[in-house]
C-alpha cells in the first residue's frame, strides 16, 4: 500500500467512497457512536453469553491443533465484545493477539497479564514522556479515552512503541467492561507540522500498525485527529485501515482552545486533557497513573503467588464508570454522573424522612434508599488516599452510615435555601414597599423555589467543613439518629 498524503483530493475521494459503501442506517450508527450516544454492541444476556463462549472456544479448538501453543491470558470476552459477537472475527482477531504479543513480548505474555514492568527501561522513559496517556476521566459514553501527542515515539524504535500501547490498550484499557462494550476513544493530537525525517520513519510502520490495530482485544469506536497539515493527515489516515478510517474525524485546529472545544463537541471532557494552553504536555495524572498501576500489578502478582491470599480481597478502581457513586473529601465527585443520579434521588425523597417516626420506620426507609440506587444501576465507591485510587463499598453497615449523611447533608442544604430564599424575597418585598407611593404591598404567602445548589459545607460530594475530622466523611454519625 502507498502513501497518499501528496494528494489530499485523492484521500478525500477514498474516503467519500468507503462512507458511501454503508447503508444510511450504518452511517447513522457509526455518528452516533462516534458522538458517543449510541453503542453498536447488542444486548447481553446470560444465555447468549454463554452460547457465544461455547461457539468461540469450539473454533478455537478448530485452529489450533497443537498444545504445544500456550492459550494467552486474556478473557475471551472482550473479543467477542471487540467483534461484536461476530464468532468468526472474534477468534481470527485472538489468533492475531497470540502472534503480536509473542513476536513483542515472548511466550511470557500468553501465561500472565502485561505488567508495567515488562517495559524495558527506555520505554518507561518514553511512556514518562505523556507523548501517549489514558485520561483519568471517561467520555459520555462511558468509554475510556487515549491521547496521543505530537510524534509520538519519535526516536525510538517501533518496537518500544507498540509495547506500550499495547501494555496501556491492549492490557489496562481492555480490561475495563465498560471500555469492552462501547469501544475506546483515541485521540491524536499535533499543531505543528512533521518533517520529512518523521513521515520516512514512520512511513515502513503503516503495515504494522494495521497489525496491531487487528490484534488489540478491544475495538477502537471513535477517533479524532486534530492535524495541522494534508501531510500527516494522509500518512495517518493510511496507517490505520479502513474499519477505523470510518470512525474517525479529522479537525483542522490553530491551537489547544480549539481542540478542547472540539473535543465537548464529541462529549469528552478536557479538564484532564494533558496539555496546557501553551502546548506543554501535562504529566501530573500520567504519573499518578504509574503509581495506581504500580501497587494494583504487585496486589495481582501477592495475590497470584500467595495460595493462602483471601479471593475477595479489595482491588482498586483508578477510574470509576459512569453509575459509581464517588465518595471522597474534594475532587470531582460533585459533578460526577454517579453522583448526579444519587443527588436526584436524595432530593426526590428527603422529605418522606420527615414522616418516619419509629426507628424501624426510619431504617426501612434508608434501606429503601439503596435498594432504588442498586436498582439503578449504582455502586458506591470510597476513595483510599494512600493508594490514590477508590474501592467498593461492600459492608452495608458502612453503606448505610455513607448513605445517612448523604441523607442529612440533603437535608440541611433544603433548610439553608429555604431560608435563603425566603430572606431574599422578603428584603425584596420590603424594597418594593419602600419604592411604593400607594404604600405596602401584603403578600398572604411567600412562594419559595428550592433549587440544586453546590453548597458544600457538610455535603459529602465535596468535602465536610474544616472543623471536622481529618480523617474522613462521616465521623460523626455516632451523635444522629435514625
Amino acid at each position: 500500500m502507498s502513501f497518499m498524503y501528496s494528494d489530499p483530493r485523492l484521500l478525500d475521494k477514498l474516503l467519500a467512497k468507503e462512507l458511501n459503501s454503508l447503508s444510511f442506517n450504518d452511517r447513522e450508527a457509526l455518528s452516533e457512536q462516534l458522538h458517543g450516544v449510541r453503542s453498536l454492541t447488542p444486548t447481553e444476556t446470560p444465555e447468549m453469553l454463554n452460547n457465544a463462549f461455547y461457539e468461540f472456544q469450539n473454533e478455537i479448538n478448530k485452529k489450533i491443533t497443537t498444545l504445544l501453543i500456550q492459550l494467552p491470558d486474556i478473557s475471551s470476552s472482550s473479543f467477542l465484545r471487540c467483534e461484536l459477537f461476530d464468532i468468526q472475527k472474534s477468534v481470527d482477531r485472538y489468533l492475531s493477539c497470540i502472534d503480536f504479543l509473542v513476536d513483542y513480548f515472548g511466550v511470557f505474555a500468553l501465561e500472565r497479564p502485561l505488567f508495567l514492568d515488562d517495559l524495558n527501561k527506555e520505554e518507561h522513559k518514553l511512556l514518562k514522556e505523556g507523548q501517549v496517556q489514558l485520561m483519568p476521566s471517561r467520555d459520555r459514553s462511558g468509554r475510556r479515552v487515549v491521547v496521543f501527542l505530537g510524534s509520538y515515539g519519535y526516536g525510538y524504535s517501533h518496537m518500544n512503541r507498540f509495547r506500550i500501547i499495547m501494555y496501556m490498550m491492549g492490557q489496562v484499557a481492555s480490561d475495563d467492561v465498560c471500555t469492552q462494550k462501547n469501544g475506546l476513544v483515541v485521540t491524536y493530537s499535533r499543531h505543528s507540522t512533521n518533517t520529512v525525517r518523521e513521515i520516512v520513519e514512520y512511513g515502513p510502520h503503516q503495515t504494522e500498525c494495521n497489525r496491531w490495530i487487528d490484534s488489540v482485544p478491544v475495538r477502537i469506536s471513535a477517533f479524532h485527529c486534530f492535524l495541522p497539515d494534508d501531510i500527516t493527515r494522509g500518512m495517518i489516515l493510511n496507517m490505520i485501515g479502513k474499519r477505523t478510517r470510518l470512525i474517525t474525524r479529522i479537525h483542522t485546529v490553530r491551537g489547544i482552545t480549539e481542540t478542547e472545544y472540539l473535543l465537548r463537541c464529541f462529549g469528552i471532557h478536557t479538564d484532564d486533557f494533558p496539555v496546557t494552553n501553551t502546548g506543554s504536555v501535562k504529566t501530573k495524572n500520567l504519573r499518578k497513573w504509574i503509581r495506581q498501576r504500580t501497587t494494583l500489578e504487585n496486589q495481582q502478582r501477592n495475590a497470584g503467588s500467595n495460595i493462602l491470599a483471601p479471593h475477595n480481597q479489595i482491588v482498586g478502581i483508578e477510574c470509576p464508570d459512569l453509575n459509581s457513586v464517588l465518595i471522597r473529601n474534594g475532587g470531582p465527585a460533585w459533578d460526577h454522573p454517579g453522583n448526579i443520579k444519587f443527588r436526584s434521588i436524595l432530593i426526590r425523597r428527603e422529605r418522606e424522612r420527615e414522616h418516619q417516626k419509629t426507628r424501624p420506620q426510619k431504617n426501612q426507609f434508608l434501606n429503601s434508599i439503596i435498594q432504588e440506587s442498586w436498582a439503578n444501576g449504582l455502586r458506591f465507591l470510597s476513595y483510599v488516599d494512600e493508594n490514590e485510587w477508590y474501592v467498593e463499598i461492600t459492608d452495608y453497615n458502612i453503606l448505610r452510615t455513607k448513605v445517612f449523611q448523604a441523607l442529612r447533608d440533603q437535608s440541611a442544604r433544603r433548610k439553608r435555601l429555604t431560608k435563603a430564599t425566603a430572606t431574599a424575597t422578603a428584603t425584596a418585598n420590603n424594597d418594593n414597599d419602600s419604592m411604593n407611593p400607594i404604600g405596602p404591598i401584603r403578600s398572604s404567602s411567600l412562594v419559595h423555589h428550592y433549587n440544586v445548589s453546590h453548597d458544600s459545607s457538610t455535603n459529602l460530594f465535596t468535602g465536610l467543613d474544616n472543623n471536622t475530622s481529618p480523617t474522613g466523611c462521616f465521623l460523626n454519625f455516632k451523635k444522629q439518629k435514625l
